[in-house]
């Protein structure tokens, strides 16, 4: 089982299988809310889960990071360990499997493991490097630039220059409105760069 680069120590590996329980999440399903309490973490067994901060008036999303198979949600680990409310807000982008641990167990394995303790903070500055990417991207590239990025992105992964996906999403993942998303992907298609279909953008 990896952390993206990174092992879990073998102990860990036996303390999640010797407590294995695992849940299906229906895509679009909110996994926590921003200002809520929740006493669990939860492992990505398979799927994707976003973690993203909201303006709830004008409905604008900001994406700080992604959660795959394999991987821990850095927020919801530490806000179990210190029993402090959710920052963010989390979602399935598509069927996933989770297996839930108790935050108990969580501050159990600090005492126990130096391993453990040692991955947390591996990972924390792996997603504190991925934060900060994120910030030079939003304040240094243009829109156009950051949907190119996206989209080429998503093309590499699915292995398809059709990439399903609204101008709704596009614009909650790039963290800025759906007019703005629809002006710049009529700009692209009209300089040949893309072609729009409805819920799908193909790259030419």
């Amino acid at each position: 089982m990896k952390f993206k680069n990174y092992n879990y120590p073998e102990e860990i590996i036996h303390e999640i299988m010797r407590d294995y329980k695992s849940i299906l999440v229906k895509k679009n399903t909110v996994i926590v809310n921003a200002g809520e309490t929740r006493q669990k973490v939860s492992f990505i067994k398979s799927g994707l889960i976003r973690v993203y901060i909201q303006d709830y008036e004008s409905e604008k999303e900001v994406l700080l990071y992604e959660v795959g198979p394999n991987e821990i949600c850095t927020m919801g680990l530490f806000a179990c360990i210190y029993d402090t409310k959710r920052l963010a807000n989390s979602r399935t982008e598509c069927d996933t499997e989770l297996i839930t641990i108790d935050a108990e167990k969580i501050r159990f394995w600090q005492t126990k493991y130096t391993s453990w303790n040692n991955l947390i903070l591996e990972v924390f500055f792996s997603r504190y490097n991925e934060l900060l990417d994120k910030i030079n991207e939003i304040t240094f590239n243009n829109i156009e630039c950051r949907i190119m990025k996206f989209l080429k992105k998503e093309m590499d992964y699915s292995l398809n220059n059709e990439i399903k996906i609204t101008h709704q999403n596009l614009a909650n993942k790039l963290g800025t409105t759906r007019v703005v998303i629809s002006r710049i992907l009529k700009k692209m298609e009209n300089k040949r760069i893309i072609k729009l279909n409805r819920g799908e953008i193909q790259l030419l």
